[in-house]
Parts: C-alpha cells; structure tokens; sequence
C-alpha cells in the first residue's frame, strides 16, 4: 500500500492489475491481515467501459435508441448503431451535452463507469490512490462538472458480470418535475369561490369545508369527516368566514417560531440531554419535518391568525415538543444506518435485508416479554 495515502473502508481507489493497463477502480470493504503478515482488501468493482462486452454495450444502446424515437416521434428514425468495443452506450441527453465539443464528449464518456455488487479480494499493495464515483443526479449536477473534477466518476447503471447485463441502479430515488404529476392551478373567484375549471366543484368544496366544522369538544367528528380532510386553505379560498391572507414570509417566520420553540422545549427535556447533549443537536431536531408539518397544522387550525397559533404551541404544561421516529432512534442504531447508506447507497432493500433483519426479531422479542408479563 501506498505510504503517502491513509486508504479507509468506503474509499474508492485505483488499483494496479497489470502494467500495461489502466487502473481498475474499486471501493474498499474490507481489510484483514493474513497469516504472513500481508494485507487483503475486500473490494466491490466499478466498471469502465472497455471492461464491460460489447455485445451488451449494443444491447442497452439499441434499447436506449428505441426509447427515444417512443418519446420523440417527430424526428426521422436514425440508423441502428453497432458499437465496437471501444463505443460507450449514449446514457446521457443530447441536450445536456450540446454545448459540449468533440473532444469533451469523448472525455466525458471516459468519467462514466457502471456500478456493480460483484467484489473480489486484492493485495493492499496494487492500491495506488483515492477516487470518487457517484450516482450521477440529473436535477442537481451537469455532466460538464465532471470535466473539471480530478479522479471523480459517476454511474447511472449497475453491472452484472454474472447475467452479462445492464440495469438502472436500484437505489435511484426519481425527483424532478419529468416524475411528478402535473397539477392543475385552481382558479378563484373575488369572492374566494373556487371557479369549475380544474374539475373541481364549489359543492364538493362547501363540503370539504362543512366537513371541518368542530363540535363542542373541539374534534371533528369521524362521521362528518366524508372522503377528505382539509390540511391547508390556499391564500384567496374563505374557510370557515376567514381568509388566508398570510404572506410566504409571513408563513417562514412563523415557522422560525416553532422551531425555536420546540429547541427549548428540547432542552427542558431531560431524556433528551442524553441523546443530544448540544445545542446545535437539540437545534437539528427541531428543523426536522415533523415540526414544520405541525406549524402549519397550528396555523390551519387557528384560521392562520400567528397570535393564536403562536399561543398554541405553548400550552399550560409547557412548550409543544414534536418528534418523529427517526428521534427514538439509539446512537448504535443511527451509526449502522449510516454504514448501510455508505455500503448500499438507496438500495433499500439490501439494507433491510442485511442490516435491519434483526428489528423483526427485536419486534417479537419484545411481543414475547409483554405476553409473559400478562400471563405472569
């Protein structure tokens, strides 16, 4: 191994398998000291393209090409490509790399690997150096980046030596407007009645709202719920004889106040000292989702007067305190998650399957104890 480098397990590296080839790229998983003194590393392999049989090459690039004249059916059909074992599958947009010259495109093709679950065991010393491979995300990053990014690569699809096969990785999670549905904007009257455009009637609205209507207790009763439950009035629709006339700055620094609240109420907590021991923990915490659902929960719930909702989050036994599961989580729970994430990436059923299989146990463990005590 290399003695100006400190290699870590989830590195990526490059490693020596002949002279007279490029670097293979590899991620650590393990490393052990055998018998003789020598150290193995257990790694996973990332594949470059020239690594990869060009018979499945033109299998994923004849697939791609059929994909887009389904969703471009304007243009005139181009001829069927054969890529040689040099020619790399086009996986990316013609439009995201338009502004990108021949030698760019050439260049880029070479940052691209393929991802796979095969591993193998190497000697420590073939490790030469550190590199990065990341699961490319088209809504955050350009390929043009990766130009500009020393020994960093990316990957859309993951390998299977043993299928001879190409698939989209598993661990893709889709965000972006090309995977959401498209909403269509309702329209209001000056009144604040909703107009029967968007497919939408103002009696179904009128009932959604009737449905709101409190009993004496303060709930809404099951049986006056109907099919839908408002969670929140857009600015402009009247609810209940009140508007939502609330700014977006307004609605944030609203937000800002339960945040704060629900600090404090943190560090009255004493449970809570010794999971999160700091501020900035406690300060984390709160930021997190359940607390900016249950601000705008307050606000819906006083018809968005700040006063009233303000004064809902601290009632007379003390500041409101919101948490979520991910907050009952153990330290040790936590840190192998977190490994999980860093061996698996999104692929969460192998998480499930590896790292998580004891909760099944834990969870009828803990049934077992409960019926021994009621029989006890």
């Amino acid at each position: 191994m290399h003695s100006l480098h400190l290699f870590l397990i989830s590195d990526w590296v490059y490693c020596e398998v002949s002279p007279f080839q490029p670097y293979v790229i590899r991620k650590i998983e393990e490393l052990t000291k055998t018998p003789s003194g020598n150290v193995e590393a257990k790694v996973i392999c990332a594949f470059r393209h020239q690594e990869i049989p060009a018979s499945v090459i033109a299998t994923v690039e004849k697939f791609q090409q059929k994909n887009k004249n389904n969703l471009d059916e304007t243009k005139t059909e181009p001829a069927e490509v054969h890529p040689g074992p040099e020619l790399a599958p086009s996986t990316f947009e013609e439009a995201d790399i338009s502004d990108l010259n021949e030698l760019q495109r050439h260049n880029l093709r070479h940052r691209e690997v393929y991802f796979s679950k095969y591993t193998d065991t190497i000697a420590a010393t073939t490790i030469r150096s550190k590199c990065s491979v990341l699961l490319f995300n088209d809504e955050v990053e350009r390929y043009s980046e990766y130009l500009h990014k020393d020994d960093q690569f990316f990957y859309h699809l993951t390998y299977d030596p043993s299928q001879k096969s190409l698939v989209a990785d598993k661990g893709e999670i889709r965000v972006g407007s090309r995977y959401q549905a498209e909403i269509v904007h309702t329209k209001f009257s000056p009144n604040g009645s909703m107009v029967e455009e968007a497919g939408e009637s103002q009696d179904r609205v009128d009932r959604v709202l009737r449905s709101q209507q409190k009993n004496k207790d303060g709930e809404i009763p099951i049986a006056q719920q109907g099919d839908e439950i408002m969670a929140w009035c857009p600015i402009g629709l009247r609810l209940n004889g009140t508007e939502n006339n609330l700014s977006d700055k307004e609605i944030d620094q609203f937000i800002i106040i339960a945040k704060s609240v629900g600090t404090f109420a943190r560090a009255l907590d004493c449970n809570n000292s010794f999971k999160q021991p700091s501020l900035q923990l406690s300060a984390a915490s709160a930021s997190r989702d359940i607390t900016l659902f249950h601000a705008m929960n307050a606000l819906h719930e006083n018809n968005y007067d700040i006063g009233k909702a303000t004064l809902s989050l601290v009632p007379e036994n003390g500041p409101l305190l919101c948490r979520d599961e991910l907050e009952e989580w153990s330290a040790v729970e936590a840190n192998l998650f977190e490994d999980a994430l860093e061996k698996y990436g999104k692929d969460f059923a192998e998480i499930r399957k590896d790292y998580v299989n004891f909760f099944y146990y834990l969870f009828f463990f803990a049934e077992f104890l409960s019926l021994n005590n009621l029989i006890s």
